[in-house]
């Protein structure tokens, strides 16, 4: 599948829009991620990989959320994607719950094999954002179907 941006209108600025649609497929490709995302989806990441290697992100993901990754390969399930929805959701279970469209004790359940697989701390004030990061890299650098 073929990596496309997409970009704001900027006016008659064709040469940033250009500009713009390059950098967007230079963080994608970084990221290893095929199909369409745009610039503004991908405005926190740039600054971050601006400097990175790719091996480096990969890294980085493996080191915060490797076992969660591997979990979910192995299993073939979408713990990944309940940690990050909890994330996003301010750890808020019900508001959770409702985004994943699951019942609120299937989501306990899935916290606790998270708290199993990452440890308790995971989603603690001291590594929440670091954590939150690796998982929405993860997530850009996976293709969507």
């Amino acid at each position: 599948m073929p990596i496309v941006a997409v970009v704001e209108d900027r006016g008659n600025d064709p040469h940033q829009a250009f500009t713009d649609g390059v950098h967007a497929i230079t963080l994608l490709s970084t990221l290893g991620r095929t199909g369409v995302a745009s610039l503004f989806e991908l405005v926190p990441y740039a600054r971050l990989l601006a400097e990175s290697a790719p091996a480096e992100i990969l890294a980085y993901i493996e080191t915060r959320i490797g076992p969660l990754v591997e979990y979910d390969r192995l299993n073939r399930t979408s713990l990944t994607l309940t940690a990050t929805a909890y994330l996003d959701q301010g750890q808020n279970k019900q508001k959770t719950a409702t985004s994943l469209q699951i019942h609120i004790n299937t989501l306990k359940q899935r916290l606790e094999r998270i708290d199993s697989l990452l440890g308790p701390e995971w989603a603690g004030p001291r590594l929440l954002l670091e954590m939150h990061i690796a998982m929405r890299l993860h997530l850009l650098a996976t293709p969507q179907n």
